[in-house]
């Protein structure tokens, strides 16, 4: 929760709190980036907090995002139309935004925010069945590594010898095992993404 103006931080995460939702108040978005260092549901923030500079900094910041997370922002936004118009052009390349008009009504905001949690537990779920995926191709690819490689070996041979009868000889079954073979090597394991923050 990024509000440091006056108490809308504190009394935003005592609300959540209450409803059995951890919030975690921040001062700047250095805490914010910080905290990012282990899994997080949501980003709650108040729209002064994103100037012109800051939203460059959490747009390369959230451009580190693997395919399958797209970080939830919830942004508490003034009800005047001049005011957000400016913020939505300020932070449309932020992605998955959205806004709650200020003055914050409490079940808005716990509404609001167990909706973005919804939509990141979805993430998660979607990231272990990629995992899985990529598991049980590993598993797939070096169960068949040992006796494609003596369809290989044997039909190579059988090509070697001039075998005459096209139903033995060696083109198609040999090149179909190999290719099986090659694909192994790009199954070693699930795929994790090189940035430790998104683990």
């Amino acid at each position: 929760m990024l509000a440091p103006q006056g108490r809308d931080s504190g009394l935003a995460c005592e609300i959540l709190r209450s409803n059995r939702i951890e919030a975690i108040p921040c001062a700047s978005f250095d805490q914010v980036f910080e905290l990012m260092s282990e899994p997080v549901g949501a980003l709650l923030v108040t729209e002064e907090m994103l100037t012109g500079a800051e939203v460059h900094r959490m747009a390369q910041f959230l451009d580190g995002q693997p395919p399958w997370s797209d970080l939830p922002i919830v942004a508490f936004a003034s009800g005047h139309d001049r005011v957000r118009k400016d913020a939505v052009e300020r932070i449309a390349s932020l992605g998955n935004v959205s806004f709650v008009d200020r003055p914050v009504q409490r079940r808005t905001m716990i509404i609001a925010t167990r909706a973005a949690l919804r939509a990141r537990l979805r993430q998660y779920e979607a990231r272990r069945a990629i995992d899985a995926r990529d598991q049980f191709l590993a598993m797939l690819g070096h169960e068949l590594r040992n006796p494609l490689g003596a369809i290989v070996l044997a039909t190579e041979l059988i090509g070697l010898r001039g075998q005459p009868d096209p139903r033995l000889t060696a083109g198609p079954t040999a090149r179909d095992a190999r290719d099986w073979s090659e694909k192994d090597c790009a199954c070693t394991g699930p795929q994790r993404h090189a940035n430790p923050r998104w683990a």
